[in-house]
Parts: C-alpha cells; sequence; structure tokens
C-alpha cells in the first residue's frame, strides 16, 4: 500500500487531508510535506531532532483539539527537515488501514455491526477497544500477520495472536 493509497483511507476515514492533518494543528502549510505519516514510531538518531524538538516543547505553539502530542510536530519537522525516508509498510502494518481501507476490513465491521448493540457496548465499556474480535477480525490479523514484520494495533483495534 503506497502512501497515496494511505493518505486516501486516512481522508476517507477522518475526513482531513494531508495538508490539513497538519493545518488543523497549527503547522504552516509546506511544500515538503508528503502526508500525514506516523512519525512517532521511531526515532533512531535523537541527538539530530532534540534541538528541534526542545524548542517546540518550549514554544508557544498550541495544537489545539487535535492535539496529538509528539505524532504530528515529528510527522511535520521530519518531512520539511527531510530527514523522512518512509520504510516499507510491511515494517509497520496498521490494522487500522486494512481495516478501513480494504474490503476485507470491510467485511469484518459488517460481521461486527450483527453482534446485537447491548453486548458491544458492554464489551466496548469493559476493554476499551473499538471493535469485538469477530472470527474474521483474526483472520485478517492472521493474514496481516503473515505478510508483515511489525503489526500496529493503533485505533484500539483489539490485540490478537495465536
Amino acid at each position: 500500500m503506497s502512501l497515496i493509497k494511505l493518505g486516501n483511507i486516512f481522508q476517507e476515514y477522518w475526513g482531513e487531508t494531508s495538508e490539513s492533518y497538519f493545518t488543523d494543528r497549527n503547522f504552516k502549510q509546506n511544500p515538503l510535506l508528503k502526508g500525514s505519516i506516523n512519525g512517532g514510531v521511531f526515532i533512531f538518531r535523537p541527538k539530530i531532532a532534540f534541538g528541534i524538538f526542545k524548542d517546540y516543547y518550549y514554544s508557544n505553539h498550541n495544537q489545539g483539539e487535535l492535539n496529538s502530542f509528539e505524532e504530528t510536530p515529528f510527522a511535520y519537522f521530519s518531512q520539511i527537515y527531510d530527514w523522512f525516508e518512509p520504510s516499507p509498510l510491511k515494517f509497520n502494518a496498521q490494522v487500522l488501514y486494512k481495516m478501513k481501507g480494504t474490503e476485507k476490513g470491510r467485511i469484518v465491521e459488517r460481521e461486527e455491526q450483527k453482534i446485537w448493540k447491548f453486548f458491544r457496548k458492554i464489551y466496548y465499556k469493559k476493554t476499551e477497544n473499538s471493535l469485538y474480535p469477530t472470527s474474521n477480525y483474526k483472520k485478517l490479523v492472521e493474514d496481516i500477520m503473515k505478510n508483515n514484520y511489525f503489526i500496529h494495533f493503533s485505533g484500539k483495534y483489539p490485540l490478537y495472536y495465536r
């Protein structure tokens, strides 16, 4: 899945474009921005980023209601300072994008909607997960695990492994 396709899924799911992801959080538009990346995963050379983050954290910048802590500033700075080099997506396969951007994910969501609403409400409250792990969900996660190196369960999707 390319960064462009991830950006399209991001826009469809959250209603934001790559540009508005930053501008809605009070960052200036910049032509070097490639997309709203998951920028908080790894920092391999903190000596390079230290000064910029120190200046950022002690500034009066406010991300507003859409605050995403370190993820947005790191995604922003890593792109405008040309630190960002995308890894192959197999190193950060996100269940969220497999759920929202594929037919298999839509099948999982339809299956989960067939579970009694009363049961789902109790399950969500007790586990804080965003979805009940149905058999199709488990199959989807197993497929993701077979085809990728690292799995990212963001979006409160339930952890599943055998």
